[in-house]
C-alpha cells in the first residue's frame, strides 16, 4: 500500500514538473497565468489528498487555494471576504468523522485530532485501539498512547502542513512508519525499544508537507 502511495505521489510530481517544463520551453500552447501559481499548487495537493481519502486536509487546501485564486482573478476586496477563511476552517471541523476532546483521557477505539492555527494534546487509553487520524495545519498535536492497546491492523493516518505532530507510544510496541515527507520529516526518536514476536503492532502512514512529526516512547 505504501509503495502505491509513493508511486502515486511520484507520478503526481512528475506530471506537474513536466507540464511546467513544457510551458517554460514554449512547447505547449500559451496557458492561463493562474495555472502556475501557488494557489493552484495548494489545490492540486488538496486533490491528491482527496484521492487518498484524506478529506479534512483536502477540504482545507482546496478551499484556501480556491479563495486566494479567485481573489487574484476577480480582484475582489479582501477585507470584505476574509471571513470565508473562517467558513472553510469551520467546514473542516464539520467534516470530521469523529470528535476528540482536548486534554481528556479518551476511551474511544478511534481518535480524530484536528488542529488548525492552534495546538492540542490528548491521551488515549482504549484497550481496543483501532487507530486514528491526526491533521495539523499551522498547528501542533501531541498524542499519548502509552495506556492504549492496539488491535491487529491498527493504523494512524497523519497529515501535517506548516505544523507538527508528536506521538508517544509504549516501549514494547512495533511501529511501522510509512509517512511521505515533502520538505519536512517524520522521525522515529525512540531510544529504548523493547519488542519481540508478541509485541503489538501499529502502522503510521500519511504525509508531512512543510511540516514534521516525531515518534517517542
Amino acid at each position: 500500500m505504501e509503495r502505491n502511495r509513493r508511486a502515486l505521489l511520484g507520478l503526481f510530481l512528475v506530471i506537474i514538473g513536466a507540464f511546467i517544463l513544457l510551458d517554460n520551453l514554449h512547447i505547449l500552447p500559451r496557458m492561463p497565468w493562474w495555472i502556475f501559481t501557488w494557489q493552484m499548487l495548494l489545490i492540486a495537493i488538496g486533490v491528491f489528498n482527496l484521492l487518498l481519502g484524506n478529506r479534512t486536509p483536502a477540504v482545507v487546501l482546496i478551499g484556501i487555494g480556491a479563495f486566494f485564486l479567485l481573489e487574484e482573478i476577480y480582484y475582489f476586496n479582501w477585507r470584505d471576504f476574509w471571513p470565508v477563511i473562517l467558513i472553510i476552517i469551520g467546514l473542516a471541523f464539520i467534516f470530521r468523522q469523529r470528535s476528540m476532546a482536548r486534554g481528556n483521557v479518551l476511551q474511544d477505539n478511534y481518535f480524530d485530532a484536528l488542529n488548525i492555527l492552534g495546538g492540542g494534546n490528548q491521551k488515549v487509553a482504549s484497550h481496543k485501539l483501532e487507530g486514528g487520524k491526526i491533521t495539523t495545519i499551522f498547528g501542533g498535536s501531541e498524542i499519548d498512547l502509552r495506556e492504549a492497546k492496539p488491535v491487529d491492523g491498527a493504523t494512524i493516518e497523519i497529515f501535517t502542513m506548516f505544523g507538527g505532530a508528536e506521538i508517544t507510544v509504549p516501549e514494547d510496541w512495533n511501529v511501522k512508519v510509512e509517512v511521505t515527507s515533502i520538505l519536512g520529516a517524520f522521525e522515529d526518536k525512540r531510544s529504548n525499544v523493547k519488542t519481540d514476536d508478541k509485541s503489538p503492532t501499529i502502522r503510521i502512514k500519511g504525509m508531512t508537507l512543510l511540516g514534521g512529526g516525531e515518534l517517542k516512547s
